[in-house]
């Protein structure tokens, strides 16, 4: 498995396989109901790459001035360490732009919040 951290001057190479990976969601979508849309027009993303397939990918999206996480990983390779590896990937390439970081998370969506609590984010609040 390898990392692949897109940028505009390379997000044309890579659109087509991430729309195909969007696509085949299925129960991720039930929380993941990120629009593809916004997902290309991220301020980074990292893909996770299993035999030229993506498996997972994490982004960062900023609203309102404040840059959101977003992370995805297809059902049949959760539990692998990859959402821990995409996530810590996504921070390292993240420092240059941003100090703060945030997960808006479903507080339905139990694996995600203990996945985030598990490796240090604070929960701050609910709505």
């Amino acid at each position: 498995m390898r990392f692949i951290c897109i940028t505009e001057k390379t997000l044309s190479q890579y659109k087509t396989q991430i729309n195909s990976f969007y696509k085949t969601l299925d129960t991720e979508k039930n929380f993941f109901n990120l629009p593809f849309k916004r997902i290309i027009n991220s301020s980074l993303i990292i893909l996770a790459i299993d035999k030229n397939n993506i498996i997972g990918l994490a982004g960062l999206e900023k609203k309102y001035g404040i840059f959101r996480s977003y992370i995805v990983v297809k059902k049949e390779h959760q539990r692998q360490g990859i959402g821990k590896k995409l996530k810590f990937e996504l921070l390292r390439k993240a420092k240059p732009i941003c100090n703060i970081v945030m997960a808006i998370i479903d507080f339905k969506n139990v694996k995600s919040l203990k996945f985030h609590l598990g490796i240090g984010y604070k929960l701050v609040g609910k709505r």
